[in-house]
């Protein structure tokens, strides 16, 4: 079975839609190689800028091959070296969040691992809080204009 590339047939509504990602945010964390790498270009190709995160400064090198790539998909990216297992990191990236985006995150990809399970978990939920936040009020800016 051939791999064709899909083309909406011409006037159709697919063909005309816009890109709904276009223009977000996404903070993917562990995104300096890998599994996070190959999904922060991808959503970068859709047009979806990234907030990227590794812990380890040596991967700094890779990070910065991974911003290269979205630099040239044509979005902004910034990347942080935060252990998300810490409060004061985990501060850091949403200061980043705030400070590089404007305020406004619309993806969380949660990639990051580490030594203990208890402790990623406990992170991964500290983000996901603290992203609620954020969104809930993006959304309630956007219901009161």
């Amino acid at each position: 079975m051939s791999q064709e590339k899909f083309t909406p047939k011409e006037g159709t509504y697919l063909e005309k839609r816009e890109n709904p990602l276009r223009g977000k945010v996404a903070l993917i964390t562990g995104s300096s190689r890998d599994v996070g790498a190959g999904i922060a270009i991808a959503l970068g190709k859709e047009g979806v800028n990234i907030l990227g995160n590794h812990r380890d400064p040596q991967k700094a090198k890779r990070a910065q091959e991974v911003a290269e790539a979205l630099s040239q998909a044509g979005v902004h990216s910034e990347f942080v070296i935060a252990d998300i297992t810490k409060d004061e990191d985990r501060q850091r990236l949403f200061e980043t969040v705030k400070n590089s985006f404007g305020s406004k995150l619309n993806i969380l990809v949660l990639n990051a691992s580490g030594p203990s399970t208890q402790v990623n978990v406990d992170a991964a939920n500290a983000l996901v809080d603290k992203a609620i936040e954020i969104i809930r009020m993006i959304s309630i800016d956007i219901i009161k204009e």
